[in-house]
């Protein structure tokens, strides 16, 4: 046999979570023996030490095995944007509440993420107004996907959606950095030929922003 393993779904799981167990494991500095379902480490070391503890984030939504993960380890969730009016979205949502009150940790620890799609004849508008509905129902940082290359009408539907935000820039206004008021994103205004990554922290009311080259948003992923 060649190539990598690709064991079932059952064992991807358990495999995943004793990865997501080891690596708290490591993270908090726990040199003692890791006796996992799988493996068994006489001591486990992680040196040097991250210089700050890394987040997980965990993507499905998967309602028996991948949401209760979440709850257990994730520190963001990555739902799927069904286009149902949002019911699929609220139902995932509660589940995941249901699942972090079962252990005892607060939902509103776990950072909501979605990945979603730019209609065909969505205006920059339309978009705005999705980002705030899809802010009201908790979710605070949109992934924006495509099958292809980003047309440029594409382009100009994110960067005047962008543009329209409630965020401006002083000191350099040809990069984004601003705060976040009531919608899912917001931003400054910044270079076409850059893509935009912002993380709106809607407790913390602040923005974390960072650009990537013009190379990387070729390929297919656009986070508002």
């Amino acid at each position: 046999m060649t190539g990598l393993p690709f064991p079932d779904t059952a064992e991807r799981f358990v495999l995943m979570e004793e990865l997501l167990q080891l690596a708290a494991h490591m993270w908090d500095g726990d040199h003692r023996p890791f006796d996992g379902p799988r493996h068994r480490l006489e001591q486990p070391i992680s040196n040097p030490q991250p210089i700050a503890r890394p987040r997980l984030l965990i993507g499905g939504m998967g309602e028996q095995r991948t949401l209760p993960l979440v709850a257990r380890y994730g520190d963001a969730c990555n739902l799927f944007d069904i286009p149902d009016g949002g019911a699929t979205l609220q139902h995932k949502l509660e589940v995941l509440a249901r699942a972090c009150d079962a252990i005892g940790r607060d939902p509103h620890d776990i950072e909501v993420t979605l990945s979603s799609r730019l209609g065909s004849d969505e205006s920059s508008e339309a978009f705005t107004d999705r980002c705030g509905q899809l802010a009201k129902r908790g979710i605070q940082h949109i992934v924006l996907v495509t099958s292809g290359p980003w047309s440029q009408g594409e382009l100009d539907v994110i960067f005047e959606a962008w543009n329209r935000s409630a965020c401006s820039t002083d000191r350099n206004p040809g990069y984004p950095s601003g705060y976040r008021r009531g919608g899912a994103w917001c931003a400054g205004s910044a270079p076409r030929s850059q893509t935009l990554r912002s993380n709106c922290g809607s407790r913390e009311g602040r923005v974390d922003q960072a650009l990537a080259g013009e190379q990387g948003g070729r390929r297919g992923e656009r986070v508002v």
